[in-house]
């Protein structure tokens, strides 16, 4: 799109990149994965009843992004993150990955603070805000440990 402000890639180019992934999000691949979608929702379903008969405020937008986490990592790495199991539905880690979106602006035009940001150890980072300490633990996996899991499934 000529003159455009966002512009998009060729269709060409965008049919052979999604083409990679396809296999993956066929109805038949989702279907095989069923029965853990159904598990994670089952205990997702579990929290908001005992919300319900305790009378507690659920933070079902949170509940939800644990739930979807859940699902996500079991599908790619073959190990939930567990998440909805977590009595806070793990508030930390959302609040971090929120938190490293609301920096990237900031660290794109303050080109030195994200090689200093790298460099502090992670119990600085867990004192300065405790999810980035788990964020930064996800972030230092070896490549190694990812194959492994991708090998469980």
């Amino acid at each position: 799109m000529p003159d455009s402000v966002v512009g998009t890639i060729g269709h060409d180019l965008h049919r052979t990149r999604r083409s990679v992934l396809n296999p993956y999000f066929s109805k038949s691949s989702i279907r095989r994965f069923e029965d853990r979608i159904q598990n994670t929702a089952g205990k997702l379903m579990g929290r908001l009843v005992e919300a319900g008969e305790i009378g507690e405020i659920l933070p079902i937008k949170l509940a939800f992004k644990a739930a979807t986490c859940d699902v996500i990592s079991e599908y790619c790495f073959g190990v939930s993150t567990g998440y909805v199991e977590h009595d806070d539905y793990n508030r930390g880690w959302f609040d971090a990955v929120d938190a490293m979106f609301y920096m990237a602006w900031p660290m794109t035009y303050i080109s030195w603070l994200g090689p200093l940001m790298e460099r502090l150890p992670p119990s600085v980072i867990g004192l300065m805000h405790p999810g980035l300490k788990s964020l930064w633990d996800m972030h230092s996996v070896s490549p190694d440990t990812v194959f492994q899991c991708m090998r469980i499934c």
